[in-house]
């Protein structure tokens, strides 16, 4: 099976234009992502290549820069059914393994001193991911195989879409977000590496003299980074939040669908954040059928076809239910 690149088509969008966001959610979530994504081009029979503007967050920041640089959902979705073939597997994209942790024990000591003293001026103001961040090990992970990935990649295809990644300041813990294309000096793979540094697994990047580690330590999303884009629509797949809740018996499911809520809440928000600034909003995230799909392990690779599918089914639902405003393909 070949997955060459698909030409990506070109944008005819003659004013505010289409902002697609996706959310951080480790390997199942990409997955998760993948079968939305198909059912944006099955059903809304919309090229999610086609978009005016991408915010990308850790594991939605990998797909985003495939997509800018025309790589289609429907070549990620043949690319996990069939990991050991084609382009993309030869050059390590494969959900099978996950981003190729390596040596997942961490080194003593803490990594951000900084960030925890400044969570130690505000205890109580200070955001629960950050306190969590502040208090991880330096990881020993390797994202070295999806650096190289992105390079390859990024190598023969400028971005086509105007591609945000996000990440977080590690010293500071503000949101930084990367405006790939616009800063000719900053590699698409060093932007889309930090984002997906999660604290305790990987180590920082450094860019510029700071030290940036995963986008989601602020938001899972972030969703209200399209208020600097011209759109007046926008898309948001997020695998972290919830479409609806289930009520499970085991209290690690029972931690996690917690974890959703707040994901949830914050996503909500952005939304209202986005629909105030007069930018229509549609949310894809998963339903109480796709969390027990995905279970409570992001990285439990052997449920990746299982959530791509089921994640088709439900997103197909909910795109039926509130069309998005595209333009069709």
């Amino acid at each position: 099976m070949s997955t060459q690149n698909e030409a990506r088509p070109a944008s005819t969008n003659p004013g505010p234009g289409i902002g697609l966001v996706l959310g951080a959610g480790g390997v199942l979530g990409a997955c998760w992502s993948i079968g939305a994504l198909r059912a944006l081009e099955t059903v809304g029979r919309w090229d999610p290549r086609l978009c005016d503007a991408i915010v990308g967050t850790s594991s939605g920041a990998v797909i985003s820069a495939m997509l800018s640089c025309g790589i289609s959902a429907r070549e990620l979705d043949a690319n996990q059914r069939h990991p050991n073939e084609g382009d993309l597997a030869e050059h390590g994209f494969n959900c099978a393994n996950p981003l190729l942790l390596r040596s997942p024990r961490s080194f003593p000591g803490l990594a951000s001193p900084r960030l925890l003293a400044q969570c130690l001026t505000n205890p109580l103001g200070a955001p629960l991911m950050h306190w969590c961040a502040a208090l991880a090990p330096c990881g020993r992970g390797s994202l070295e195989s999806l650096r190289e990935l992105v390079k390859h990649i990024a190598g023969p295809h400028s971005a086509g879409s105007p591609l945000s990644v996000v990440a977080t300041d590690y010293d500071s813990g503000r949101r930084e977000v990367f405006h790939l294309g616009a800063d000719e000096e900053l590699p698409l793979a060093e932007a889309v590496v930090a984002s997906c540094s999660v604290p305790g697994l990987f180590p920082p990047v450094t860019i510029e003299g700071r030290r940036y580690v995963d986008g989601a330590v602020g938001s899972s999303t972030n969703a209200d980074a399209l208020l600097d884009e011209d759109v007046d629509t926008a898309i948001v797949v997020a695998p972290m939040a919830a479409n609806s809740l289930d009520r499970p018996l085991s209290p690690l499911t029972h931690a996690e669908r917690l974890v959703r809520r707040r994901i949830t809440d914050r996503l909500t928000a952005e939304v209202t954040e986005l629909e105030e600034a007069g930018i229509s909003t549609t949310v894809l995230a998963p339903t109480a059928e796709d969390l027990a799909a995905i279970g409570v392990n992001a990285f439990n690779c052997t449920r990746r076809l299982s959530v791509m599918d089921t994640a088709l089914r439900t997103t197909t639902q909910q795109l039926e239910a509130q069309p998005p405003r595209v333009r069709i393909s």
